[in-house]
Formats: structure tokens, C-alpha cells, sequence
């Protein structure tokens, strides 16, 4: 997925060219990388001194798989000229092995598979390399790091590729806090970072030697000067001023020190192409998050639909983004984000409100319709086994109960669906009550031939086994019914004075209390404890502030919030 929205973005930016490369791919399938250098002097022959000098010629003159970015001649004798020296004598063999290191890659990576931001693979130095389009003077060509152009690539040898490239490119040793230091544009934010301490944070540079996957790598969403100054912001004094609640800003609970750690990603590294896969990310501020939505070609921060209202997001500038650090990557926002400081909300939840359904216009919420669904069909609902799961709707006595008429079926049982996963839309960090939904048969005979399961709230089990053979009484009311965890849940004026169970049969059962850590999705998994031989129904799931009333208002099988009728209960 990842790839594929990569090489749309890189699509577009060909696409605007209209024009195509005209890269002539050369084979020397009968040469190792190492030994076309060798035969090819008048184009390479500066970068084969390199490699011998570094020790490292021998290994491309051997079998394998690598991806040579290989500085021409000239290149090599301008990169001499910027460093003050006459010849590649003047560097240390190891000097000379961090630079070829930078340059190779173990894998083939060809420019078919090249997509708009960061290679898949990181070079042997450990750092990443992007490649980015370019139309410059009505010709298209890749660059490497955004400076260094591709002049020749594709050229396959017996034991991988190599890309001649017009400058040599260098190892990033600046950490993040360093380039924000060096760029004026970002001076207001490098100073908050100094206030807040986190600057020494992020000059922290992971040992080159480390595996990628075990240093510390940060990711930074940065507003500019530019961009403060939409909100008002010049200084950073008029930082302190606007969000220093304590005094001091060092202080982790300080409203200064969340906001700076806010735009900090800890333990990720993400380039743009990357942001695009990951919906939410967590962010350095204590159980804060941050979202990410791809709109046609823009990728947005925080732009979400929060209770039927669009909060438009913060664009990310990709222009001025991707920028490798030698701990990380920093982008540039085209607008500021801040944490969203919000009280937990009522959240009634159709479980059947799902994408892949919607696009069903014939079935879904048409009352008489349904579908069985197999696994793998729905991207929010998981489920173990290989037996299908029913979407119905309706037309009968049932749809005056279900909420929008409709629910999921299925056989929950430990020989068949042992369990099932759900992601919830975006609930508020808090406090609440949660509440499972669901048509239960009535007690007796049937009720150990329905599925009893265990509740999971993020992976950890909430206190209540769920028990679906087992139906509420009428003359019990609203009050005692919550006392012993149960409740009517759906909203019927027909059904008279219980507003409504339908002979207590739609029922919702309390699986406990739980504290959403960040305002997000979160995921709940049904996992079955019996192997009954009936079928399962689950219309809803809610959460309710644990403070709030648990009882009203109801919804009705329109989706429409109901409160408590002037008459009801009646005598």
C-alpha cells in the first residue's frame, strides 16, 4: 500500500512535466559491480580509487545483490574542490568507508521501483537516501537527496545495479535540533526547544554502527516563523506567553512542554510516503495523538470529522519535507497544530457502519436485504476462522429494535468464529461505561447454547463475561436493571412502558468501565468462552462518560437520539 500511494505521488509530479525519461538502460550482465567501475575509467575511475582506499572494492567484485549510486569523475573532483582538498589522499581510509557506505545499498533497487521519498532499503551506512522528481529546464530527471541528479541509471551488472549520479553525496551527521538551529525560518520553535529542554533531546545521534531497527529515531512536524505568525506568534516570548501555564516551561505537565513534544514522534521514522500509511501516530506529549489523512496529492495533520463537524487539517509541505537527519526526519507544516484539549463524548456506535458496506447501496440499511461477508472483506472487523459474517437488514418485527434496522450475525462459537476484532471510530480519551448491544434469546433451554464471551478494550479483558442467553425482565426497571449491569438500550414508543426490549430481548450488557488513553481508534475483541450451537447478533456498541446518565437518552432505529418522555414510566 505504501508503494502504490508512494508512486501515485510520484506519478503526479511526472504527470506535470509531460515529459518522460530517457534513461538508455545499459546491461554488463558478464561484469561484477566492482569490476565495470575498473573497465569504465574515464567515467568512474575517481570512485573505484575511493572504494580501493576504503577496503571495500573487493565485496562489489564479489556475488550479491546491491545498488551502487556512483559518483562520475567529475563529480568526485567537485566534491574534492568543495572540501579544500587536492586529492582523495587527504581522507582517512575510514573517512573514505563512511562515504562509499553512504552510497550502497544491499538490495537491487531499480528507478522502476522508485517512489517519492525514502528508498525501502537504507544504505549500509544506516541512513536513508529519497529520491525526488524534478523538471528542470523542460527535462525530468530523479535526484538523490534532492541535490544529487541520476545522469545514468539502470545499469545492470552480474550481481546488481548501479545509478551514475552528478554529485557525491554525504552522510548526514547534523541531528534534528541542529537544522532547526541553522534555519532562521524555524528560529521561534528552535528557541521553545531550549526553553522546554527538549533541544538535548533531539541531538541525541544514534551509533551509525547500531541495526536500523534498534537506534532511537525521531520524527518533527514543524511550523515556521511564517506559520506561527498566522496565529499570532513572533517570539518566543509570545510562546511562553500563550501556553506557559506553570512557570515553567521544563516542567513535563507544562502546557509549552506538551505543545513542543506535540510535534515530536518519538521512536519513528517517517518519511512522507510513510505518514500516508500510518492513520494515527503517538506523539512525544503523554497519550496525545495525531492523524493522517491523504487528500488527492496533499497529506493533512488532524483534519477529522468530530461530532458531524469537519476540523480541516494542517498540510504538510511536501516541497520542504522529508529532510534526513542523523536522527530522523524533519517536514515542514504549511499550518500549526495543537493539541486538542476535549471532554470525553457520548459515542453510540453501529457496529454494521462500515466503509465496504456502504458502498453496497442495494443492501445496505435496505430493510429485507443482506450479505455474508468473508474474511479479509472488511478492513475494520477481523475474525478468526473461515466461516462468513451475515449483514442483515430488517423488514420484520425486529427492525423496530435494531438500531437503522440492521446487525451482524454470526456463528460465535470456539469451533467456528472463536473471536472477533472491531476498530472503533474516534473515541475521546476519557472515562467511560461501555456498553455491548445485542438481540439475546429468551432464558431457558437455549441460553448455554449462546455465545458467552469475554470483552477486550485494546487487548486488556474487561471484568464481564457477556452472556447472550440471557433476556431482562419487564418488571424490572430502568434503575434495577443497571444495578445488576443490563440496560434497555433502542427507543420504541410502541413498546409501551419498557421503551423498548421487546419481551426483553434486545438487550445491552455493561462489559465495564474503561480509560481511553488518547483520542483515536481503539480496537474491542469479542472472544467466545462456550461452543453453543445458536447464532449471534450485535446491533451496537457505546460508551458513555462514566459520570454521565447510562440510561438516557436512547437512540431510535432511525439513529436518532431520543430523551426520556415527560410520561415515562408510566404508573
Amino acid at each position: 500500500m505504501r508503494r502504490l500511494i508512494n508512486i501515485v505521488f510520484l506519478a503526479c509530479i511526472m504527470l506535470t512535466t509531460c515529459m518522460e525519461y530517457d534513461y538508455l538502460e545499459e546491461t554488463a550482465f558478464d561484469l561484477l559491480i566492482g569490476e565495470y567501475f575498473e573497465n569504465n575509467p574515464g567515467e568512474f575511475s575517481l570512485f573505484c580509487e575511493m572504494l580501493s582506499k576504503s577496503n571495500t572494492l573487493s565485496f562489489l567484485k564479489a556475488y550479491g545483490t546491491y545498488t551502487v549510486f556512483a559518483p562520475t569523475n567529475d563529480a568526485v573532483e567537485t566534491f574534492l574542490t568543495s572540501k579544500n582538498k587536492t586529492s582523495l589522499d587527504d581522507f582517512t581510509a575510514e573517512e573514505l568507508k563512511d562515504y562509499v557506505r553512504y552510497h550502497v545499498i544491499i538490495d537491487t533497487i531499480s528507478t522502476t521501483e522508485f517512489t517519492d521519498g525514502r528508498l525501502s532499503t537504507a544504505t549500509m551506512y544506516g541512513q536513508y537516501l529519497t529520491v525526488s522528481g524534478y523538471n528542470e529546464e523542460g527535462s525530468s530527471v530523479y535526484k538523490i537527496n534532492k541535490y544529487a541528479a541520476i545522469e545514468n541509471a539502470d545499469i545492470h551488472a552480474a550481481n546488481g545495479i548501479i545509478h551514475a549520479i552528478s554529485t557525491v553525496l554525504e552522510p548526514v551527521t547534523t541531528p534534528i535540533a541542529g537544522f532547526i538551529e541553522q534555519n532562521p525560518d524555524l528560529s521561534i520553535f528552535g528557541e521553545a526547544l531550549k526553553t522546554t529542554g527538549l533541544y538535548d533531546t533531539l541531538m541525541l545521534t544514534p551509533d551509525k554502527d547500531l541495526p536500523s531497527e534498534e537506534r532511537r529515531w525521531f520524527t518533527m512536524l514543524l511550523p515556521s516563523n511564517d506559520v506561527l505568525a498566522l496565529d499570532s506568534i513572533y517570539s518566543v516570548d509570545d510562546l511562553i506567553g500563550r501556553y506557559s501555564n506553570t512557570g515553567n516551561p521544563k516542567d513535563p505537565a507544562d502546557s509549552l512542554y506538551l505543545y513542543i513534544s506535540y510535534h515530536i514522534i518519538d521512536n519513528n521514522l517517517s518519511y512522507v510516503g510513510d505518514l500516508v500509511t500510518q492513520p494515527v501516530l503517538e506523539t512525544l506529549a503523554p497519550n496525545e495523538i495525531i492523524t493522517i489523512k491523504l487528500k488527492g496529492d496533499s497529506v493533512l495533520i488532524n483534519e477529522d470529522l468530530f461530532l458531524g463537524v469537519l476540523e480541516k487539517g494542517s498540510p504538510v509541505n511536501r516541497n520542504l519535507s522529508d529532510n534526513t537527519a542523523a536522527n530522523g526526519v524533519y517536514h515542514i507544516l504549511d499550518k500549526d497544530i495543537f493539541i486538542k484539549v476535549r471532554n470525553p463524548v457520548l459515542t453510540f456506535w453501529d457496529v454494521c457502519d462500515q466503509p465496504e458496506l456502504r458502498k453496497m447501496a442495494g443492501i445496505f440499511r435496505k430493510p429485507g436485504q443482506w450479505v455474508d461477508l468473508e474474511p479479509g472483506q472488511l478492513a475494520g472487523i477481523t475474525w478468526s476462522g473461515s466461516a462468513p459474517v451475515t449483514y442483515e437488514c430488517h423488514s420484520d418485527w425486529w427492525q423496530d429494535h435494531l438500531i437503522y434496522r440492521d446487525c451482524f450475525k454470526m456463528f460465535l462459537r470456539t469451533a467456528v468464529i472463536p473471536s472477533i476484532t472491531f476498530t472503533t471510530p474516534t473515541i475521546v480519551k476519557g472515562k467511560y461505561k461501555m456498553w455491548i448491544c445485542t438481540r439475546n434469546s429468551p432464558s431457558g433451554a437455549e441460553t448455554n447454547r449462546r455465545p458467552k464471551f469475554v470483552v477486550y478494550f485494546n487487548g486488556e479483558p474487561l471484568p464481564t463475561i457477556i452472556n447472550t442467553g440471557y433476556t431482562i425482565s419487564s418488571s424490572m426497571t430502568d434503575e434495577e436493571l443497571e444495578l445488576i449491569g443490563y440496560k434497555r438500550y433502542s427507543y420504541n414508543p410502541t413498546d409501551s412502558i419498557t421503551l423498548t426490549d421487546n419481551a426483553g430481548r434486545f438487550v445491552a450488557q455493561l462489559a465495564g468501565s474503561v480509560d481511553v488513553p488518547s483520542t483515536g481508534q481503539h480496537t474491542i475483541t469479542f472472544e467466545v468462552i462456550n461452543n453453543g450451537d445458536k447464532e449471534f447478533w450485535v446491533d451496537m456498541i457505546q460508551f458513555i462518560p462514566f459520570e454521565e446518565d447510562q440510561l438516557w437518552p436512547r437512540i431510535d432505529n432511525d439513529g436518532i437520539l431520543r430523551d426520556k418522555p415527560d410520561w415515562y414510566p408510566l404508573p
